[in-house]
């Protein structure tokens, strides 16, 4: 959607985190499933920003 930084989150689940677009992308086997259709809405309890921004 945006081509803005994502970050990478292990906890509580393995995923790709976009704060622009406040999309969730999760990753299955090591593999980022990147599929608007397939993402899920930002909940930031659930993922708290990074200390520092993924680059």
């Amino acid at each position: 959607k945006s081509k803005s930084a994502l970050e990478y989150h292990t906890s509580p689940v393995e995923a790709l985190v976009c704060r622009d677009c406040r999309l969730v992308y999760a990753v299955q086997d090591g593999i980022p499933i990147m599929l608007i259709d397939e993402a899920r809405p930002l909940n930031d309890a659930e993922f708290p920003p990074l200390a520092a921004p993924a680059v």
